[in-house]
């Protein structure tokens, strides 16, 4: 009887081992197989105590509305412009990505333009050089990230009487990007 326990849980161990390793190909095998363009775009943040939600999609350049994303099989990628060239924008902005923790975190280097960006004439927040984004969805038409970005702001000439003279924003964004 212990035998045949020991057995199963073997049997259960690999089969849970061998379901992580083709969910990690498949995701990286998903994400290399052709070109992704977002489609939405928010970040949400507090703002004077209220939670506050921006649209950064709606509220893009229209230039930047057609640039897509390729991930390659040697961990470089790269953000190419669409189209329609924004004053000043490169044909193509490299990058370097990863998958880590059980293929749910996107790991990406040098996407400062596609990451944690907001820039338009009205609002302008930089992009992240690193980030490690939670995978939300991800399948062979759509794939969805989340992740967050702290950055203190300062008051100038004169803080507020109580708050000091720095304060922490955290902004948490999601994108949703599709294939072409």
């Amino acid at each position: 009887m212990k035998q045949l326990l020991y057995c199963a849980i073997l049997m259960l161990s690999l089969a849970s081992c061998t379901k992580s390793s083709t969910q990690a190909t498949e995701n990286s095998e998903i994400l290399r197989s052709g070109k992704w363009q977002m489609k939405e775009y928010t970040v949400k943040y507090t703002y004077s105590d209220k939670d506050t939600v921006y649209d950064i999609y709606r509220n893009m350049d229209t230039c930047r509305l057609d640039d897509y994303l390729t991930f390659e099989g040697n961990y470089k990628g790269a953000q190419f412009s669409g189209t329609k060239k924004c004053s000043g924008e490169l044909d193509e902005m490299p990058f370097q990505w990863k998958l880590m923790d059980n293929q749910k975190t996107l790991v990406l280097n040098n996407a400062q333009y596609t990451i944690g960006a907001i820039g338009n004439k009205n609002v302008f927040l930089p992009g992240m050089e690193y980030v490690e984004a939670k995978i939300v969805k991800i399948n062979k038409r759509s794939m969805t990230i989340s992740y967050s970005n702290t950055i203190q702001d300062g008051y100038f000439p004169k803080p507020p009487s109580d708050t000091g003279f720095f304060i922490s924003t955290t902004y948490y964004f999601t994108q949703t990007f599709e294939k072409m």
